[in-house]
């Protein structure tokens, strides 16, 4: 069979012209692959695994509409695929951490606040089980997986949210809490946050964490 112009070319030139097509420069999404990578069987085995190398992948959760398409999608890719990730960043929404009493300004009947909460809590103790037993190659899951809660970073020190608004400090805690739970667990986690000398257990585990961060 005669081969396409395309196929005629090096495979270096070829690695080229996949990068430039498959790189989404504003992060890549869980839900849909591009359209190149079913042009054909060729195609996909030669690009493929560079679409997931060279991508920053993005996903948002929120509490109000909470699916499996995360957990899902971790299944499906693991293998090469997912061994070839270098970022995967996690945007919770979860408005409830910041609500203003119900007597205020949120119209929420009493109650529902705490009931969105705990939804919201057990579909990221969902999701955290399902990174925790994902294989991203030789690359630990805090040099992978980023968190941002309610557009807070959780790579900001513990100093400097101690100067924030009461609102923000909330929101950058939470963030810390999240990938500390994900990194140490979440009964070391928790642990150290109900201990006497809190702040410094916490700045220990997360000073662990920069350090791998930084390593990588």
């Amino acid at each position: 069979m005669q081969l396409s112009f395309f196929e005629r070319l090096p495979a270096e030139l070829r690695n080229l012209c996949y990068e430039y097509a498959l790189y989404e420069p504003d992060g890549a999404g869980i839900r849909n692959e591009p359209s190149l990578l079913s042009t054909c069987k060729a195609i996909r085995e030669e690009a493929e695994l560079m679409y997931y190398a060279i991508n920053a992948f993005e996903v948002t959760i929120h509490e109000d509409h909470i699916d499996h398409a995360l957990c899902q999608w971790l299944e499906d890719k693991a293998g090469p695929r997912l061994r070839s990730i270098r970022s995967l960043s996690l945007h919770v929404q979860m408005p409830w951490i910041s609500a203003q009493p119900t007597d205020t300004s949120n119209g929420l009947p009493e109650g529902e606040d705490d009931e969105c909460g705990s939804l919201g809590c057990l579909h990221l103790m969902h999701i955290m089980k399902s990174l925790r037993t994902a294989s991203f190659n030789d690359r630990s899951l805090e040099k992978v997986v980023r968190f941002t809660l309610n557009d807070a970073r959780d790579d900001e020190h513990f100093d400097k949210i101690e100067h924030m608004s009461t609102a923000d400090q909330d929101r950058y805690r939470g963030a810390k809490f999240l990938i500390l739970s994900l990194v140490h667990g979440e009964s070391t986690t928790v642990e150290a946050l109900e201990s006497d000398d809190c702040e410094r257990r916490l700045e220990e585990l997360d000073h662990e964490l920069r350090e791998r961060r930084a390593a990588a």
